[in-house]
């Protein structure tokens, strides 16, 4: 870690500050990951390479004396700025005093593994970022590295994304991928689609076996499109005796990717 900590400037405060929008994220590839935890993840990991730290003074004392500040490479710039600032680029509450700015990278088919050990997770259509977190955090869990997401879903680089996931966005590819494109690639690879549905779908602990597979889950109210319910090859329902209408999107991920993930 650099012996010196510059201070933000108003006009780097202002540019880092417009990347709580999508359209500058996207812009200028990079993203802000809020938290000490986010910050280890990204060290640890080459996948959104760290490039720069913000941080409050409470948090460069903190960082000056923890095992992290000999990790940091000296290349990276590390600024102090101060609460006021840093409220005004976090998108938490209450912020954390501790930012990571991280290099984008976008991720395509071509990134899949030739013949998957076990599931693939598609996710189709999901709009609340803190249930794509936490279904992110679900799948790293289970040693899922790489997440297929309809386009039409909300930003994975948006911070509530990143906050929900807990540190394990930087443990996975995010690869966006049309439905016609991964109907075609599952046909190529011969992977089974399994879709979720409401009722009327086997139960999860059929799937057993830890088998190459794509899993589909659908938008939190509407569910998995028609189109692919009618192209998957088996679906999947998971039985409740409660009076609610249906299960939270991130607990349906974690029960179905258990019993897929058993050795049988």
């Amino acid at each position: 870690m650099k012996s010196s900590i510059e201070q933000l400037s108003k006009s780097k405060c202002k540019y880092l500050k417009a990347l709580r929008h999508k359209k500058y994220r996207r812009r200028e590839n990079l993203f802000i990951a809020e938290g000490m935890n986010a910050l280890e993840a990204s060290l640890r990991s080459s996948l959104y390479p760290l490039v720069e730290v913000v941080l409050n003074g409470r948090q460069a004392e903190i960082l000056r004396g923890c095992p992290l500040a000999a990790r940091l490479p000296e290349t990276i710039p590390v600024m102090e700025a101060s609460d006021r600032d840093i409220a005004s680029l976090s998108t938490e509450e209450t912020p954390q005093g501790i930012l990571a700015v991280c290099r984008m990278r976008f991720f395509d088919s071509s990134d899949l593994p030739i013949r998957p050990n076990g599931p693939l997770l598609y996710i189709d259509g999901v709009s609340d970022p803190g249930n794509l977190g936490t279904v992110i955090r679900t799948a790293a869990w289970f040693g899922l590295t790489e997440i297929l997401l309809a386009p039409e879903s909300v930003d994975p680089f948006n911070g509530k994304v990143l906050r929900a996931s807990a540190g394990s966005f930087f443990t996975v590819k995010i690869i966006p991928i049309e439905q016609a494109e991964l109907k075609a690639f599952a046909a190529h690879k011969r992977l089974p689609m399994i879709a979720t549905a409401p009722t009327g779908g086997n139960a999860p602990s059929s799937l057993r076996g830890n088998k190459p597979s794509i899993l589909i889950l659908g938008h939190e109210v509407a569910g998995v499109t028609a189109d692919l319910l009618a192209s998957a090859d088996s679906l999947v329902s998971i039985p409740g005796s409660g009076a609610v209408e249906s299960l939270n999107l991130a607990a349906a991920a974690s029960i179905i990717l258990y019993e897929m993930t058993q050795s049988g």
